[in-house]
């Protein structure tokens, strides 16, 4: 480990990844360092079982001029897990402690904003033309398509249908959003669900499951997190 860097990245979610992955690029060799306070989750590391979900909380205690509005039951107790709940007066917020950031946690969804976001209070320069080219190439990287439908039974999913009920007969149009989940690298072939392989980036994932536990740690490696792309590239 050298004690020079041309650059460092503090945090490595989506900000932080991508950074590492354009900065790693342009000096590679190990002269980008990331500083991530949370750890490194390996394929079916993300705890489970009733007693060690409860403890996977991120709280530090008695840091010299920090105040923190913290879960009551959580205030005096030192924590190194992955999410970090903050209470404020109008907001409460979960983040996330650990090697991909909020992409741990997060529901896959991958939604470009409407054009009537970017209002003119934006800069000229971040409006939705300018970020277009952006999203495409974030959405190429993550992997983002709609849900593959291939014939799988066990791809349809009953509350998707429920809802495209819903919009015929009132009327209204649906489409499957695009989400970030690895289903294999052809998006017109996916792979059969449960099966393993290189993404094209080289890290092992698994065709996704189906288990619905994308916003506890995905203990399959089949969302699309940060540490499997960008990072991934990086180091």
């Amino acid at each position: 480990m050298t004690d020079r860097y041309e650059a460092i990245v503090i945090g490595s979610g989506f900000g932080g990844g991508i950074n590492a992955a354009r900065l790693s690029k342009r000096w590679p060799g190990g002269r980008v360092m990331v500083l991530e306070r949370g750890k490194r989750y390996p394929m079916g590391s993300f705890p489970r079982a009733p007693h060690d979900f409860a403890q996977n909380f991120w709280n530090v205690v008695d840091v010299p001029g920090e105040k923190r509005p913290r879960p009551r039951q959580m205030q005096d107790a030192e924590a190194h897990g992955l999410f970090d709940i903050r209470n404020y007066r109008r907001m409460d917020v979960v983040l996330c402690a650990g090697l991909g950031g909020g992409s741990l946690i997060y529901a896959n969804v991958f939604l470009e904003p409407p054009d009537h976001v970017f209002d003119d209070r934006w800069p000229a320069n971040v409006k939705k033309a300018a970020l277009d080219p952006y999203y495409r190439v974030a959405k190429e990287v993550l992997g983002s398509r709609p849900i593959p439908r291939n014939g799988d039974p066990r791809r349809e999913i009953t509350r998707t249908r429920l809802f495209e009920q819903v919009a015929k007969t009132t009327g209204r149009n649906s489409s499957l959003v695009d989400i970030n989940v690895f289903f294999g690298n052809d998006f017109n072939d996916p792979l059969p669900i449960g099966e393993q392989a290189r993404n094209r980036h080289g890290a092992l994932q698994t065709s996704c499951v189906y288990c619905a536990e994308c916003d506890v740690g995905c203990n399959t490696h089949s969302k699309n997190t940060i540490d499997l792309n960008y990072l991934h590239v990086a180091e």
